[in-house]
């Protein structure tokens, strides 16, 4: 069975909310619609939290906190998504270039982490979209918690 890299990166993403409560509340409030909302938690991840993806240390498998996730593992979930790779490579974070060179010195951290920084514009939109947001809103106050967007606070305009 292929690994989910989209499960494995919103169930990073949804522990990172849990422990994060305020600043994905300060995101919520700044933000203008959903959709700067999701950028803005986005650029958070990148900036300080990096472990989500591994990007910053080159692989994923660096930044588990127990260190269970190995070069085995990497290999074998890059390997059963390949379309994935490809996928980083159309969006501009690799070059075919680079995916031969990885895969000639098999460095699998770094194809799992351009696969990972690939998939979390849309694990963070599914995240959002599927209540991840509703339920760091509702377990801060619920009496004082806004209102999470909607779908129709992703047109432009809309405000959250």
């Amino acid at each position: 069975m292929a690994y989910d890299y989209l499960e494995a990166v919103r169930d990073d993403l949804a522990l990172i909310a849990k422990d994060n409560a305020d600043d994905f509340i300060g995101m919520y409030d700044a933000a203008q619609d959903g959709a700067d909302f999701e950028s803005r938690v986005i650029e958070w991840l990148y900036a300080s939290h990096s472990d989500i993806t591994g990007a910053e240390s080159g692989g994923y498998t660096y930044s588990t906190p127990d260190f269970t996730w190995g070069t085995e593992d990497a290999k074998d979930a890059v390997l059963s998504n390949l379309d994935l790779l490809d996928d980083a490579v159309d969006s501009g974070l690799a070059t075919t270039d680079d995916i031969g060179l990885w895969l000639l010195d098999q460095r699998w951290e770094e194809m799992d982490s351009a696969i990972r920084v690939d998939i979390l514009p849309q694990a963070v939109h599914e995240w959002t979209v599927d209540g991840g947001l509703r339920q760091i809103l509702d377990s801060d106050t619920p009496s004082a918690a806004p209102t999470a967007p909607t779908a129709a606070a992703d047109t432009p305009g809309a405000g959250i």
